[in-house]
């Protein structure tokens, strides 16, 4: 599975997760504090948020599984080969 197929899948579950409190893109923007175009390019799989802003996601929809964490070493970062696995938060 490529990293763009795994944002996909993830994009999917950020928006499900937003529309499962009933929110809509404009007032999930606000609640976040990030544009609306931004929030259309996480639930479209362009972008990828920061876990602070999944974090903030967990909390407004209320949805705590978003909640996870990248494990990266130090080296892959340092030679530009970051292998982004997600697990389970603490």
């Amino acid at each position: 599975m490529t990293d763009q197929t795994l944002y996909k899948q993830y994009a999917i579950v950020y928006r499900h997760a937003r529309e499962g409190v009933s929110l809509t893109q404009e007032k999930a923007a606000a609640q976040l504090g990030i544009s609306v175009r931004y929030l259309q390019y996480i639930e479209a799989g362009d972008r990828v948020p920061r876990i602070d802003l999944v974090s903030k996601m967990a909390d407004v929809y209320r949805c705590g599984f978003l909640c996870f964490k990248f494990n990266v070493s130090r080296n892959e970062k340092k030679e530009g080969k970051e292998e982004h696995v997600p697990v389970p938060a603490d």
